[in-house]
């Protein structure tokens, strides 16, 4: 099993509302650019290296899953699609890439979004169909061509001409994660405020509407929330249906928006503050073994572990600690039980199991179900836990002479 220890003293302080289109939209030309990527990736994993870095642990486990994923793909003929299921993924390989400097993330990423033609979902206004957006995003930030966030840019435009409520566009919790940190992070990269004026409306309008005051979290849509004949929805132990995942989406939703937020944008305090009681909500919900449920008010015992909602609660916890949000000695603990429980989830092949299929809330998965936009969150939860990993090792504070050297 890989595991990771954090040591607290030397670090910072501190589904879907409508079915995806099907795989096949891209060119037979840009497939096959997408194939050949496939096939280094295959000819990289037997050949152990492929010139990377030595590697960490977590390192070593985030590449197996990443290759077994990319040869998922070619396995069952699974063209590049830019539907939210594959641009989760590739979000998590471009965090990987950004927390690592491994090209082979960014050499994956990239082959996808030019077979993709660099286009969203699409659903003009569905934020599934936004997620990629993300990944055009932070592949322009490493130095693409300037055009490759054209058709994002056109997207959102639209949206801003004609703006619609949060609770009419974004009607379920998921989409806190799909649409809103590509829009943040639009205005970040062009200046252009009117993108993170108009997500911000919007956001507050669905936390208006699906979030729980008294439990912190969030229901995944009106449905979870209130029956046509007016009867309140339980869980089969007689609880509010809290969907683990949809959560999950949630937290590391804002966290990604906090990330791309201006350090004096009126209502940051807000996002922090929801950022903070949901997180403190949710770490005492984890089960024993690092994992946590798929109805989160129900036993744990009692229901098998999901790896989809436990990664990206491992992802925002892991950041919000790393930027000073949270405690390092409350949530430490939290982190390192997550993350090993995650890698205890992954096959020696690379398969990380336990991922609840695609669903409105709460189901049971098995040890050997998978999907990519899992493996997209355990990357994700994987960048920033190598990120506390560099920072526990290194001193606290710089010796004078080191930081006197130019």
């Amino acid at each position: 099993m890989v595991r990771v220890n954090l040591q607290v003293g030397r670090c910072c302080t501190a589904d879907l509302a409508a079915r995806e289109p099907g795989y096949g939209r891209a060119g037979s030309v840009s497939t096959a650019v997408f194939v050949v990527v496939l096939a280094v990736a295959l000819v990289c994993l037997l050949s152990a290296g492929c010139g990377a870095p030595e590697t960490t642990d977590a390192e070593e486990v985030m590449k197996r899953v990443l290759r077994w994923q990319l040869a998922e793909f070619e396995v069952e003929g699974e063209a590049p699609d830019p539907g939210w299921k594959q641009a989760v993924f590739m979000t998590g390989v471009m965090g990987a890439y950004e927390a690592t400097g491994d090209e082979e993330y960014r050499d994956a990423a990239l082959a996808w979004a030019t077979s993709t033609g660099w286009l969203p979902g699409p659903r003009a206004r569905h934020a599934d169909d936004h997620c990629a957006g993300q990944v055009y995003i932070a592949l322009r930030a490493t130095g693409g061509d300037e055009r490759a966030i054209d058709a994002v840019r056109e997207t959102f435009d639209a949206m801003v001409v004609d703006p619609r409520s949060g609770r009419v566009e974004w009607s379920w919790c998921d989409a806190l994660f799909m649409a809103p940190p590509a829009m943040a992070r639009l205005s970040q990269m062009t200046g252009n405020p009117s993108y993170v004026d108009l997500m911000d409306d919007m956001w507050w309008d669905v936390h208006d509407l699906l979030y729980d005051s008294a439990e912190h979290l969030f229901y995944r849509d009106e449905r979870s929330m209130l029956r046509r004949d007016g009867s309140v929805p339980r869980s089969w132990r007689g609880n509010k249906i809290l969907w683990s995942r949809g959560n999950g989406w949630v937290l590391a939703g804002t966290a990604r928006v906090l990330a791309a937020l201006p350090g004096d944008f009126g209502s940051r305090p807000d996002y922090v503050r929801l950022f903070s009681d949901m997180a403190e909500r949710v770490a005492p919900l984890q089960g024993e073994d690092g994992l946590w449920r798929p109805s989160l008010l129900d036993p744990p015992e009692q229901q098998p572990p999901e790896s989809s909602g436990s990664a990206l609660f491992c992802y925002a916890l892991a950041w919000g600690v790393r930027e000073g949000l949270l405690d390092g000695a409350t949530y430490f603990p939290v982190i390192e039980k997550a993350w090993n429980g995650l890698a205890s989830a992954v096959d020696d092949d690379g398969r990380l199991g336990w991922v609840q299929g695609v669903g409105r809330g709460p189901a049971f998965a098995s040890r050997d179900q998978s999907a990519p936009y899992g493996v997209g969150a355990f990357l994700l939860a994987g960048s920033e836990v190598l990120r506390l990993e560099r920072a526990a090792a290194g001193p606290a504070v710089e010796p004078p002479d080191r930081r006197s050297q130019p």
